[in-house]
């Protein structure tokens, strides 16, 4: 297992499926009841195998101890792997490009301008079908 670190202000370990730990890390100003994240200032992560999927999936990634906020990148032919959503349901919004997202089983394929959902306990893959990167904004709750 190889630790991976990117410059931040906050801190906390998270290890994937394929075995890699890495510490999430990015700059978030929090006041009152809002925080803002500026994904520009945060460091693109790769991670091979993600959930034993296909390919490596790229990602710039907000954690706090409520939430896991990220944008996430999957090249074309790649996947995220199948895997139950145990701690919260997970919600993206396609950012760009076409996937196919296989919810409890029932397949759903999605484009730009869509919202995919995927509820608590439920298991759940995402892979791009498209010509281009399949760009995702994603939260879940921690």
């Amino acid at each position: 297992m190889l630790p991976v670190e990117c410059s931040c202000t906050t801190k906390r370990t998270y290890s994937c499926v394929s075995g890699s730990i890495f510490v999430i890390t990015g700059v978030y100003k929090k006041e009152g009841g809002f925080m803002t994240i500026n994904f520009n200032e945060l460091s693109e992560i790769a991670l091979q195998h993600m959930n034993n999927g296909d390919g490596t999936i790229f990602a710039k990634m907000m954690m706090t101890p409520e939430n896991k906020i990220m944008i996430r990148r999957i090249p074309v032919g790649s996947s995220i792997g199948r895997h139950i959503l145990s701690k919260s349901s997970e919600t993206n919004y396609v950012i760009a490009g076409e996937g196919k997202q296989i919810c409890d089983g029932v397949e759903e394929f999605f484009n730009t301008g869509m919202c995919i959902f995927c509820s608590k306990d439920s298991s759940q893959s995402i892979t791009n079908i498209g010509k281009d990167d399949l760009i995702l904004f994603t939260m879940t709750k921690e």
